[in-house]
């Protein structure tokens, strides 16, 4: 038998939570924002709950000239923590995650038309939601010249030797947008300081707020589910932003 767990489309299922209220700012409706409690006095850190964006991220201590792993590679994101849907699209492969926790699945697309199909338990509330780092204090104004971009600056780490860093990067607008997250190894042989190449680097960028269309978190027109293989372990959690923003 092939995956059942009521309709894929359009069918009855557990209600999504309500939607948080909209800004207004400028005159433009924006759209919902998390404000996560912990971050420090000041922290400027509005997360979004609902964005279409790019993401970039780098490996720094993989040779590019390797096919595999990829030291580069793109992620186009649909995220709507709302509503309990996320899509990512992996640029070099070609490959497509969908993730529906409102409706209960999960689906993996390959070129050519390849699929698998699995079950997503727990509902709209399980989808992982924006965190911003408790312990993270921030540096100050920064412009980062390869994004022509005024920043606001922040570090979040464990102390010592073998410690990860990381420093993050976000707009100066209230609510705060993210930009880059640049993770280090702290310790280096002999040295306190940080590795001069990151161990991930990832940016954001072509940010649009507001709720993604609702069409990309559909089955492909035509793909019949009973013909997907089954998804036995389920997808992975993708960190599109280092692990404060994961799908």
């Amino acid at each position: 038998p092939g995956f059942r767990s009521g309709p894929l489309r359009g069918g009855p299922g557990p209600p999504p939570p309500a939607p948080c209220p909209p800004l207004r700012m400028g005159g433009a409706l924006l759209l919902a924002w998390l404000l996560l409690a912990g971050a420090g006095a000041g922290a400027g850190a509005g997360w979004p709950a609902r964005f279409s964006a790019v993401v970039v991220r780098e490996a720094g201590r993989v040779d590019p000239a390797l096919e595999y792993p990829p030291a580069r590679s793109r992620l186009d994101v649909r995220f709507d923590a709302a509503a309990g849907r996320a899509r990512v699209d992996f640029g070099a492969s070609g490959e497509v995650w969908i993730k529906r926790y409102d409706a209960g699945w999960e689906v993996r697309l390959l070129p050519g038309g390849a699929c698998s199909l699995g079950r997503l338990e727990g509902g709209a509330g399980a989808m992982p939601l924006p965190e911003w780092p408790k312990g993270a204090e921030r540096v100050g104004a920064v412009f980062l010249t390869e994004e022509q971009l005024k920043c606001e600056k922040w570090r979040d780490g464990e102390e010592g030797p073998g410690g990860a860093v990381a420093w993050i990067y976000l707009t100066r607008d209230i609510p705060a947008l993210p930009v880059k997250v640049r993770v280090e190894t702290e310790g280096l042989p002999g040295s306190s300081q940080c590795s001069p190449e990151p161990d991930m680097t990832y940016r954001m960028s072509e940010f649009l707020p507001g709720e993604p269309d609702t069409a990309a978190f559909e089955l492909p027109p035509g793909l019949d589910p009973e013909r997907c293989s089954p998804l036995l372990r389920g997808l992975p959690q993708e960190h599109v932003w280092h692990h404060f923003i994961r799908i």
